[in-house]
């Protein structure tokens, strides 16, 4: 057991006691010997004698389609890390199987389009084995999901390809952890599933054991704080919240919701507004002020903070802009009816500076 998870091993040691019944049906895990990969056609890079790179080299399967969204949004990751670490022995692998919108036409088709934007092998699989082998084997949910491969032919890895990076250095530098990957695997299916089952004490409790073991996961702190909201114990979002203004500093999307949950939501309202506004600033900032709905959210953190003239230009500008959006009514009512607020602030403010 690593010093990270003895660390909180009291805590972990129950979850995954908990948790090995319904992790040992998955017919593949993490630390087991890589299955056999069948590839029917290869439609860029190949082909590839699979019994000279397996054992070899460290290898990235890829699951993608042509119609999934995020996996064209991760080709250009791909492409990089390919090229990043082409000279270290790894290679990259999108694998692809057929369906009704991702024919072999298709996959040749979009292939052809990206050009050197998908600059890795790419393999089809038409006969699903690879893909049953590994995605339904090891119980994966959805694609893009990425395996990692060592050149012990171990499965070592895992997960969403945009977080490869980290983990391809520790492998390559041998100081990868499988065990430790394995516990965090294990603790996710199991959070996952009490919070489908609305059990979310204890998917709290399991929540609370991942962030010992990945502190910089944004997902896992996001997931506390719906988890809070659930339980009704908004009072301990105050430290929960500035982590995730720190991690989420790049995704306005959830900065400004956590702003608005901070300056709304029952039993938090008016605690953190500092960090509301913080939040809500560098939101603002990475949409440079063209989302009305953002905007709304930093006048309201200005209108909290006591800046009620600089809450009342932002929220005149949100309903310029909504307008002009054509929002819904019952949005630019909503609006509007801020913007009436923050009027009769100000007005009351004025009157009383001449008194």
């Amino acid at each position: 057991m690593t010093r990270t998870m003895k660390h909180c091993a009291g805590l972990i040691s129950i979850v995954l006691l908990a948790s090995v019944t319904s992790s040992a049906q998955s017919a593949l895990r993490v630390g087991d010997d890589a299955p056999v990969v069948s590839v029917t056609k290869w439609i860029k890079g190949g082909p590839l004698s699979l019994d000279e790179v397996f054992g070899k080299k460290v290898v990235v399967l890829e699951f993608w389609a042509t119609w999934c969204g995020p996996c064209i949004h991760s080709i250009p990751h791909l492409t990089e890390l390919q090229k990043e670490y082409s000279e270290r022995d790894v290679v990259v692998i999108g694998v692809t199987r057929p369906d009704k919108r991702n024919s072999l036409d298709a996959v040749r088709s979009f292939t052809e389009k990206k050009g050197d934007e998908m600059g890795y092998t790419v393999a089809f699989d038409g006969e699903s084995k690879t893909y049953d082998a590994y995605m339904t084997a090891s119980g994966a949910r959805g694609i893009p999901t990425s395996f990692l491969i060592d050149k012990s032919k171990k499965l070592v890895w895992i997960g969403h390809p945009q977080k490869l990076d980290n983990v391809l250095d520790e492998v390559l530098a041998g100081t990868f952890d499988m065990e430790l990957e394995w516990a965090k695997r294990v603790l996710r299916e199991r959070m996952r599933r009490d919070f489908g089952a609305k059990k979310f004490a204890d998917a709290l409790r399991v929540a609370e054991a991942l962030t010992a073991l990945t502190p910089d996961d944004l997902t896992i702190w996001n997931t506390r704080i719906s988890l809070y909201r659930k339980l009704g114990q908004m009072e301990k979002l105050g430290p929960i919240a500035q982590k995730v203004v720190t991690l989420a500093r790049d995704n306005a999307a959830l900065l400004n919701m956590l702003s608005w949950t901070l300056l709304t939501e029952k039993g938090v309202k008016g605690r953190f507004n500092p960090l509301a506004l913080a939040a809500a600033e560098r939101c603002h900032e990475l949409t440079e002020g063209e989302n009305w709905a953002y905007m709304d959210t930093l006048a309201l953190a200005r209108f909290e903070t006591g800046d009620r003239k600089r809450a009342l230009e932002l929220q005149q500008q949100a309903v310029a802009m909504a307008q002009v959006a054509k929002a819904s009514e019952k949005v630019v009512e909503d609006l509007r009816s801020r913007l009436k607020l923050f009027e009769k602030a100000a007005a009351s403010a004025t009157k009383a500076s001449e008194f």
